[in-house]
């Protein structure tokens, strides 16, 4: 027998199998259907919660970038108990400069990544 012969065979005994225990196979397969629907299903749910907490918190706490002073004494904290308190986050020096460095940066990323293939 040659692995052709052995693949028709397994095919066979398969497609009997499946008409012989129809009740079997509907359950079975309804049961693999219903649990690849709810896993597209959550794991779709789970996106859209994660983007919309990424928008929200972007949108009107954070911020897509955070710039603080070399100089500042702590941490800067948006969550935890230091979110609470007053920060001494330090006084930028030259912020239109700083401005200006991080444009020119987004510029080069921006060409870099059009660049890309």
């Amino acid at each position: 027998m040659t692995s052709l012969d052995d693949a028709r065979l397994l095919l066979a005994l398969a497609l009997r199998s499946l008409v012989q225990h129809r009740g079997k196979t509907w359950i079975v397969g309804g049961l693999l259907a219903g649990g690849t629907f709810l896993l597209v299903l959550g794991a779709s749910l789970l996106a859209d919660v994660e983007a919309s907490m990424q928008r929200a918190i972007t949108g009107s706490l954070v911020g897509h970038l955070q710039v603080v002073s070399a100089e500042a004494e702590d941490e800067l904290a948006f969550y935890g108990p230091q979110a609470g308190t007053r920060q001494e986050l330090g006084v930028l020096r030259d912020f239109p400069a700083l401005r200006e460095r991080v444009r020119a940066r987004a510029a080069k990323q921006r060409r870099a990544a059009n660049a890309l293939p």
